[in-house]
């Protein structure tokens, strides 16, 4: 089980710019803040430049900040399955900048339900970043003792005190026409409410 202390020392490494390793829910993942250094760092470690990552909100209060005005069918499909294991891609909102979604006009989003992600979250009040802990094409690493030297090297912390809920992907579904598309079925079934 993880410490408070340890989750408030990964939230101050972070906001000074640090990259680590983290469980998220779904799988161990690779996160920082969203700003462009450190965006351009986790691309370089996975050596993927053309793939935006996965923004990990605090509160659903954040997400106007990062998508185009929703309709009432998205907000219905929200309230309905976050917080949970579930990446939502929306049409992004005119101000976010073009790094941060490696110039395409979507991004990815979700919001969890789980404690080690909460708390850090409670402590930034911002996004992080959330990837898969691998070299682009290689499969997801499902614990630490798996990560490739070449990974865990540039990382500046590494939380092994816990571990994934699901050790499986989160469903991704494509909410940015208007007919949602469902692009992966993870961890749990979607279907259109």
């Amino acid at each position: 089980m993880f410490k408070p202390s340890d989750i408030l020392a990964i939230s101050q490494q972070l906001q000074e710019g640090a990259v680590g390793i983290f469980p998220f829910d779904t799988l161990l993942g690779i996160t920082g803040v969203v700003s462009e250094s450190v965006i351009r760092r986790i691309q370089h470690i996975k050596n993927r430049d053309d793939q935006p990552f996965i923004l990990i909100l605090p509160d659903g209060d954040q997400l106007t900040d990062w998508v185009a005005p929703l309709s009432a069918q998205q907000k219905r499909m929200l309230d309905y399955y976050w917080p949970g294991p579930i990446t939502f891609i929306f049409k992004k909102n005119e101000r976010v900048p073009n790094y941060v979604t490696c110039s395409k006009p979507t991004i990815a989003i979700r919001m969890l339900e789980f404690l080690p992600v909460n708390v850090l979250l409670e402590h930034l009040k911002q996004p992080i970043l959330s990837t898969s802990v691998n070299i682009t094409g290689d499969p997801s690493c499902m614990t630490v003792a798996d990560c490739p030297d070449s990974i865990v090297s540039h990382m500046d912390f590494v939380l092994d005190s816990c571990k994934p809920l699901y050790q499986q992907p989160s469903t991704i579904v494509d909410l940015s026409s208007e007919n949602p598309i469902c692009l992966r079925q993870g961890v749990i079934a979607y279907e259109t409410i």
